[in-house]
């Protein structure tokens, strides 16, 4: 049975999905669909259903931007254990530890493509080196 992940584990993999295949926009608008065929309250539901799975899907960008600030902010606080590699094999090795923090702090990130999270870790990288 330690093959077959709890029931938590499959909604953060099914809400991982979801986020990496951008199909939140699909969903709210079959949603609007459905929801506009009913009388008197359907057309208001429909409309309030895009802004609202937007918001929702904004949210969870913001929320993997900071758990990727964060990563990256420990991963330089440490960064004297780096200090004897040289700098090719430092940088992987920071970008390597940055993501295991990254998916220690947001499991949902763990579904993602590796170069999403590549990218977060750079722009994460990026707007610490602006600061």
């Amino acid at each position: 049975m330690d093959f077959i992940p709890n029931y938590h584990e499959l909604l953060r993999w099914l809400l991982a999905a979801v986020i990496a295949a951008g199909v939140l926009g699909s969903i709210s608008a079959a949603a609007a669909a459905v929801v506009m065929r009913i009388p008197i309250i359907g057309p208001v539901l429909a409309a309030i259903i895009p802004p609202i799975m937007a918001q929702y899907e904004k949210w969870l960008a913001d929320r993997l931007q900071e758990a990727a600030d964060e990563a990256v902010k420990t991963v330089e606080q440490a960064s004297s254990t780096y200090d004897l590699m040289p700098k090719r094999a430092r940088s992987i090795a920071k970008q390597q530890r940055a993501m295991a923090l990254l998916n220690e702090k947001l499991p949902e990130a763990r579904r993602l493509k590796r170069e999403a999270i590549v990218r977060h870790i750079e722009d994460a990288v990026s707007r610490m080196k602006g600061n």
